[in-house]
């Protein structure tokens, strides 16, 4: 799904990326890049992952503000808090 990110204190500078949606997931995940390139402010933390395969411990940063569309959408959907890593590994 293709959309439009923007963090909420500069909704003129915008990024636009491909997404993926998981059903069964409870958290939303953005790479650093994002937020570098939207100047967007955040802090460390240590998330724990769960799968099917087990637990995990990561180190990544959170960050709140980001507000996202669909790129042919007027519908605008802010995200609670969002977690960033510099890889997010998705099997295709």
């Amino acid at each position: 799904v293709a959309v439009t990110v923007y963090y909420v204190d500069n909704p003129d500078d915008t990024t636009s990326m491909y997404t993926m949606i998981d059903e069964q997931s409870d958290a939303c995940f953005v790479t650093n890049h994002v937020l570098q390139t939207l100047n967007v402010p955040s802090y460390p933390v240590e998330v724990k992952l769960s799968t099917l395969l087990g637990e995990e411990l990561i180190q990544c940063r959170k960050a709140s503000g980001l507000i996202v569309r669909g790129t042919k959408e007027s519908v605008e959907i802010p995200l609670s808090g969002s977690y960033s890593s510099h890889n997010i590994q998705a099997k295709e």
